[in-house]
């Protein structure tokens, strides 16, 4: 929409592949409504948009059930997914975004027909085998996929470091054939072509997922990972392990420092450095390398990734259960839930909400009872 009262609507994206409610795939046109739907959809988005003056690039979602569908939200922006619908019309939202805002016209006056079909894929730093758990770290191989109809937007080349910070999403692989075989069977392509170590990513489940009867079919919703349990075939992954220390023998007043996980030599003063203790052989770790993999010490509750404390379900003393609640870990925009992982009493308690806890970090000592 922009200021001079032009509206038009570019056609719909199927965003049923979800995991806790959040989008992993997206696909346009969808293979869930006819013509009919298609057309009365984008009329209600138009009308919308005109009621409340709406200006810029906008997405209103709708959610179709028992052959109607029922008006969400309006996300007053552009969209993780918008490639998608640039593929298929061929038109750049961002550029349109641009003109918007310097107070030209839209670039078309109608929304163009749809041309052949596009999927787009979220690359996360996730693991499907663990309920989606995040998996920060460096990125030991990453080597995207292209060819005629494949498309990678990404903010990351290999070395770069996946920051437990911040959203998990590496990538978005999108495709586009002339028909949605087509864009299945380069999906297919794509993603076998996909590279990436060092962290776990959805790129196994997206493989499964394209194999699928029902999916290859287009008959999926928003439950579909939940009902098909695809997650629990896909390979679990395993880090990779920690080199072996290596001895470092520094040049006079050179010493070796670690910051943020990556090693760097630092050239003392004159005058610094003559003491066997500046000037010994430091060990030095690799930084391409992640960190081990945390599982519980003993009785000691391990929080297996960085992030913050949402809340605490369990007090000092309280009697729990293998697999109770213990609390909940913020990370990547995700919450995930630490769970105790044997029977007995809580005789120490070393979180509480609002607090940042690192790899590894004790998150609860569980006596057995």
């Amino acid at each position: 929409a922009d200021k001079l009262g032009n509206v038009v609507a570019l056609g719909e994206r199927d965003c049923s592949i979800q995991r806790r409610h959040q989008k992993l795939v997206e696909e346009s046109p969808s293979p869930a409504i006819d013509a009919d739907m298609r057309a009365a959809m984008n009329a209600t988005a138009e009308t919308l948009a005109r009621s409340v003056d709406y200006v810029n690039a906008g997405t209103l979602e709708f959610l179709v059930q028992d052959g109607q569908f029922y008006f969400l939200e309006m996300n007053t922006r552009i969209q993780v997914e918008h490639p998608v619908t640039e593929q298929v019309t061929g038109i750049d939202l961002v550029r349109e975004q641009l003109r918007i805002a310097a107070g030209q016209p839209l670039s078309f006056s109608a929304a163009p027909q749809p041309w052949g079909h596009a999927i787009e894929c979220r690359v996360n730093a996730e693991d499907p085998t663990s309920d989606f758990k995040p998996t920060p770290g460096p990125l030991l191989r990453y080597a995207p996929p292209a060819g005629f109809g494949v498309r990678v937007d990404s903010g990351f080349v290999e070395g770069g470091l996946i920051d437990p910070r911040f959203d998990s999403l590496i990538a978005k692989l999108i495709v586009w054939g002339r028909d949605r075989p087509e864009a299945l069977s380069r999906l297919d392509r794509a993603l076998a072509d996909f590279e990436v170590a060092g962290v776990a990513t959805t790129i196994p489940l997206f493989r499964a997922l394209v194999r699928h009867p029902e999916f290859a079919a287009g008959d999926y919703d928003t439950r579909f990972l939940d009902r098909t349990g695809l997650a629990t075939l896909v390979p679990p992954f395993t880090p990779p392990a920690l080199a072996a220390p290596e001895d470092f023998t520094p040049e006079d007043g050179v010493v070796v420092i670690e910051v943020d996980g990556r090693p760097y030599r630092v050239k003392l003063p004159e005058g610094i450095g003559a003491t066997d203790r500046a000037t010994r052989s430091a060990p030095r770790r690799d930084a391409r390398r992640p960190s081990r993999a945390i599982s519980p010490t003993g009785n000691t509750l391990n929080s297996p990734i960085q992030g913050t404390v949402l809340s605490v379900a369990v007090a000092q003393d309280d009697s729990v259960e293998a697999g109770q609640l213990i609390c909940v870990v913020e990370a990547m925009k995700m919450e995930n839930e630490m769970v105790a992982h044997q029977s007995g009493t809580v005789t120490e308690l070393h979180v509480q909400p609002g607090q940042t806890v690192q790899t590894g970090g004790a998150l609860a000592v569980i006596e057995p009872a």
